[in-house]
């Protein structure tokens, strides 16, 4: 038996639990071909983790995913595992930018066939993240609760339905997602590209003041706009650019 402490010691063993920390939610087979080890070796020494509790497997269909042990919720094991599938987490880059769209619009961006653009918008609904946005007089409501009142002009074409984000906290947790994990995530590019102009404003030290909410590990830094000094504060660490996402997507932004 391999005491717990010593575990790690096997540097093949080290190499997967590392690779498994680092890209959460992959299968055993995508695992194999990244790290270049065999099949029956990996699987050996995952089993070896497991049953010292520092992975666990969970299935999902007819694979099998690896995480370290308790390093994600449910809900975000859920999360991960669909923006690992190229269309979902396109499908959710588009809908940080447009607070609604619908089937068509999505086949028209993504240059896919509308049943499979409405395929996993109606598994997104399943699964809480976004809601259908009825239509009233060529009007949407960009929100379900009515201290919200804005709306968006569309008018639907034929069977033309509808979408709209359901949780403003939720899309909150997928963009610190996607940031977290996006270099083992197929669409990496795609979110590199998006979050570039929040990244360089970060950067750059454009994060007012009131948009962020830890500031113990910022910078502060004064410019002048129009003649007068403006306070603002340079995020040194990633959760605080984290927290900066956050209060950018919240409404009204892309609203």
């Amino acid at each position: 038996m391999i005491a717990k402490n010593n575990v790690l010691n096997f540097q093949t063993r080290k190499k997967i639990y590392e690779f498994v920390r680092d890209s959460p939610g992959l299968n055993v087979n995508e695992i194999s071909r990244r790290t270049e080890i065999p099949f029956t070796t990996l699987i050996y020494h995952l089993r070896i983790l497991e049953r010292q509790e520092l992975v666990e497997f969970r299935f999902k269909g007819k694979y099998k995913l690896v995480y370290t042990k308790s390093e994600l919720g449910v809900q975000d094991k859920e999360l991960l595992e669909l923006l690992r599938k190229k269309i979902p987490c396109r499908i959710l880059l588009h809908m940080f930018n447009s607070r609604v769209c619908s089937q068509i619009e999505l086949s028209q961006e993504l240059d896919i066939h509308p049943s499979l653009a409405s395929y996993h918008l109606k598994k997104m609904v399943k699964m809480g993240i976004i809601e259908v946005a009825p239509v009233e007089n060529d009007s949407i409501y960009l929100h379900s609760k009515p201290d919200y009142p804005r709306v968006m002009r569309k008018t639907p074409r034929g069977r033309e339905i509808f979408y709209r984000r359901k949780s403003q906290e939720l899309f909150a947790t997928i963009g610190r997602i996607m940031i977290a994990h996006k270099d083992s995530l197929a669409n990496a590019q795609y979110i590199d590209e998006f979050f570039s102009h929040y990244r360089t404003m970060v950067d750059m030290g454009l994060t007012k003041k009131n948009k962020l909410k830890n500031k113990k590990n910022a910078e502060k830094k004064v410019v002048e706009r129009n003649g007068k000094k403006v306070a603002y504060f340079k995020v040194l660490t990633e959760e605080d650019f984290y927290d900066f996402v956050y209060e950018i997507f919240k409404p009204p932004f892309c609203a």
